[in-house]
């Protein structure tokens, strides 16, 4: 019994003393993140409107749409917290993303042309662990409510643009999803309080698409039939009210975020 009593004391004495250590070398650390986003996206429904656009125009066009959605570039921002261990650490802050692709183009052979910006905002929260000391290396998760929209209008021949109810197309159309991203997180220091860190993965949803219709949010069209953007263009000039022919903001792709941190470390002090 004596044994058991003195083993038991033994425990907790120890337990005591890992808890103490294990306090005494967890470190808050608050940061500011802001940096350069690229990001090489993909959209199936985008595509589509792009292709059968370029085939409906057939030859009244001298170049048409790039069919693909490409690079998307802009700003990422984060703020946030991270506990570091005596190995490792744990991030948790909010995210803001602001990315754009401009000027997807079909011209046509009289110099006018159908023009189109495509658009994405991210509001999100980071959550992230890894290994290492100033110098880390880990993982990074984000789950974000996305804004993305397409704006679309008809360049004429002299420069001027329209975006209002001259042409059918032309309009404002806005999607919402929740987006999910996973990736790598490096970060290496340059002076003290300052590091760069650089994040890659890839994003896109697990979620149904069907609530993320670009509907047209502008109320300038008056009486155009064409209240959403379509995702094959050939369906609407046949049927304009055909009700499955919406596109979707369905954006996947990889994610490379160059940041600079500035993050406070209690372990300096």
């Amino acid at each position: 019994m004596a044994m058991k009593k003195t083993a038991l004391i033994t425990a907790i004495i120890v337990f005591g003393l890992l808890c103490k250590q294990a306090t005494a070398q967890v470190y808050l650390k608050p940061y500011l993140e802001g940096g350069y986003a690229m990001w090489f996206s993909k959209s199936k429904d985008l595509s589509s409107f792009y292709k059968s656009y370029n085939t409906v125009q057939g030859i009244q066009i001298n170049s048409g749409f790039k069919t693909e959605t490409g690079l998307m570039m802009g700003f990422k921002g984060a703020a946030g917290v991270r506990l570091g261990f005596s190995s490792g650490y744990l991030d948790m802050g909010f995210s803001y993303s602001k990315v754009d692709a401009k000027q997807n183009t079909a011209v046509f052979r009289n110099g006018d042309a159908r023009i189109l910006d495509l658009y994405c905002n991210d509001i999100g929260f980071d959550f992230g662990f890894g290994w290492g000391g100033k110098a880390t290396i880990g993982f990074l998760f984000n789950i974000a409510s996305q804004n993305a929209f397409v704006k679309t209008g008809y360049r004429y021949a002299n420069g001027t643009v329209s975006y209002g109810n001259s042409h059918s197309l032309n309009g404002l159309y806005n999607g919402d999803r929740l987006s999910l991203f996973s990736g790598i997180k490096l970060q290496i220091p340059i002076v003290r309080f300052v590091f760069i860190s650089v994040d890659a993965g890839w994003y896109g949803t697990m979620l149904p698409n069907d609530n993320f219709t670009f509907g047209d949010i502008v109320d300038h069209k008056g009486t155009s039939s064409i209240l959403y953007l379509p995702k094959d263009y050939g369906v609407t000039i046949t049927d304009p009210f055909n009700i499955d022919n919406d596109a979707v903001n369905n954006l996947k792709g990889f994610r490379l975020n160059i940041n600079l941190r500035f993050q406070l470390d209690e372990s300096d002090d």
